[in-house]
């Protein structure tokens, strides 16, 4: 593990490698995976965040950068000079920086923007105009966006396929141009990020891949060869094709799973309405036959008293008829007495 990182100024340094990489949406990731990730991919020659990450260890950057990320210092420039009150205007970067934030882009985010062309004399005049290398397609707007957030991906093996192909076109079509004219290493921005994917094979959305796609479309058609621009071409509309089936597949998995859960939560209700009133018979007859256990036992009861209250009487009735009987053998003697007197 790296050394820890922790004042202000090696924040700054750290701030400063990375501002590059986590701009717009990218500075709303709060997950340290994915900060994980897309430091690893701006480890490239030149690139600021190699050098602070040698500088200061990659576990202590990345704990760094997802702390400024939770402080949304990546999303507001105030934010991050009011945390860093000592840090460089981004009015007075140096050449370098700027172009390096250029090249350093994460595998789904690639762009050619500032694609240059440079001759000897001219590069404005010699090279292509900013309508002519437009991107081919916005992928924000492609059908084969996102489900539900749930991103969309071509089997690995056709997805690597693809990146190898469309990385040996390129090189081929920069090969072409090179032998004529000298390309400015913006030109290559988009390339070495096809292959720096295709080579450590990395996964790819179907979102990624669209962007890569039209990036080396436009790339091919500024560099003039209309053959490696058809061969593209005709590999980003197999590739959409491919993404489209597969997106309006998932989607119809996905209805058919929303259907599914429908279902299943109205029979959850109607279950959990078919306990209730299994509980609510249950304690109904409960009731009953504890009311039924009680009566019995009171009529039980009532037998052993009245057969008690019975025997006392009997009791008494017995006691009661021996004091006459033995005032009439009193009597009986005294009359025995007198007649034996008399005689």
């Amino acid at each position: 593990m790296g050394p820890v990182v922790g004042t202000k100024l090696d924040e700054r340094v750290i701030y400063q490698a990375t501002k590059h990489v986590f701009v717009g949406k990218y500075a709303k990731i709060r997950q340290l995976a994915v900060v994980r990730g897309s430091i690893s991919n701006n480890l490239l020659e030149g690139n600021p965040v190699k050098q602070v990450v040698a500088d200061h260890g990659f576990d202590a950057v990345a704990e760094v950068v997802s702390k400024l990320l939770l402080e949304k210092v990546y999303e507001s420039e105030a934010i991050a000079n009011q945390r860093f009150s000592d840090l460089e205007p981004s009015s007075v970067q140096t050449a370098a920086s700027t172009q390096v934030k250029a090249e350093a882009t994460t595998t789904e985010k690639v762009t050619l923007e500032g694609v240059e062309l440079a001759n000897s004399n001219n590069s404005r005049e010699n090279g292509h105009t900013e309508e002519e290398i437009k991107p081919v397609q916005d992928a924000s707007d492609s059908t084969a966006s996102d489900i539900g957030g749930i991103p969309v991906y071509l089997p690995f093996p056709a997805e690597h396929l693809l990146m190898e192909k469309l990385q040996k076109v390129l090189e081929a079509a920069c090969y072409e141009y090179g032998g004529k004219k000298k390309l400015n290493k913006k030109s290559l921005q988009s390339i070495a990020q096809i292959r720096h994917t295709a080579v450590h094979r990395l996964r790819t959305d179907s979102t990624g891949l669209q962007r890569f796609l039209a990036d080396a479309e436009n790339l091919a058609r500024a560099l003039g060869d209309d053959l490696c621009t058809r061969a593209i071409s005709k590999l980003r509309l197999d590739a959409e094709t491919a993404i489209t089936e597969l997106t309006q597949h998932k989607k119809s998995l996905r209805l058919q799973l929303d259907e599914a859960q429908e279902e299943i939560a109205k029979r959850r209700a109607e279950l959990d309405q078919q306990e209730q009133e299994n509980l609510g018979y249950m304690e109904t007859e409960d009731k009953r036959y504890s009311a039924l256990a009680g009566e019995k036992l009171q009529r039980a009861l009532n037998i052993i008293e009245n057969f008690a209250v019975m025997s006392e009487t009997g009791g008494a009735a017995l006691n009661g008829d021996r004091d006459p009987l033995s005032d009439d053998s009193s009597l009986d003697h005294a009359e025995h007495f007198e007649d034996c007197r008399e005689s």
